[in-house]
């Protein structure tokens, strides 16, 4: 394959899809092009007894190929690194939003109740059990709306600045990201936080001993 014909592919094809996949790569865009024109550029200019084509790949088309796969490489890969953390950090955000509007839920049938719950970066025992209260249905006297949390969701709690934390903070629950202190619902992104529904006890009392 001439090396005319790659450089065209390369500048008028795959350029424009890969900036497309990635739009923060467009600063990448000229100078790309214009190498691609200067090489198609040296090539017209060369005599015809010198670029006669043959059938399979010189080795200056395959150096050239390489760099520019190289180069594209060099650029996506870093981007592609941040989309892993970013998604999660999304994923814990829903997480947070749907916790916090069974909370509000809650709250416009118990009032202030939660917000006695004082909370304790510590223990991660009050996020449990607000957790439980919101998956509570009573025998007798249901709220309307409850269970307001689903009964199968059974996070761990967890300590670690490596996960990804729900915590109670006395009034709603924030999320703590990877790096920051604090110890609450972990958020789970394998599904492994779904577990089988919780059994309350007959006897069972929300946010009681807290």
């Amino acid at each position: 394959m001439p090396l005319r014909t790659i450089c065209q592919a390369v500048t008028r094809f795959y350029c424009p899809r890969v900036l497309l996949i990635y739009p923060r790569l467009n600063y990448m865009r000229l100078p790309v092009q214009r190498t691609m024109m200067q090489i198609e550029l040296t090539i017209s200019r060369c005599k015809p007894e010198s670029c006669r084509p043959t059938e399979a790949f010189s080795l200056a088309e395959t150096l050239v190929t390489v760099a520019i796969i190289g180069i594209l490489a060099a650029v996506a890969l870093p981007s592609l690194g941040r989309v892993v953390p970013c998604s999660k950090d999304v994923i814990a955000a829903e997480v947070l939003e749907t916790i916090n509007l069974s909370v509000s839920k809650y709250t416009q049938i118990h009032g202030g109740e939660l917000k006695l719950v004082a909370g304790n970066d510590a223990s991660g025992g009050e996020e449990v059990a607000i957790l439980r209260a919101l998956q509570w249905v009573s025998p007798t006297e249901p709220d309307p709306g409850a269970p307001f949390m689903r009964t199968d969701y059974n996070p761990p709690i967890s300590g670690s600045r490596s996960d990804h934390r729900l915590v109670w903070n006395g009034s709603y629950f924030e999320l703590r990201l990877p790096g920051v202190e604090g110890t609450g619902l972990k958020v789970s992104f394998d599904g492994s936080d779904l577990k089988t529904s919780v059994v309350f006890a007959s006897d069972f009392v929300p946010l009681s001993g807290l």
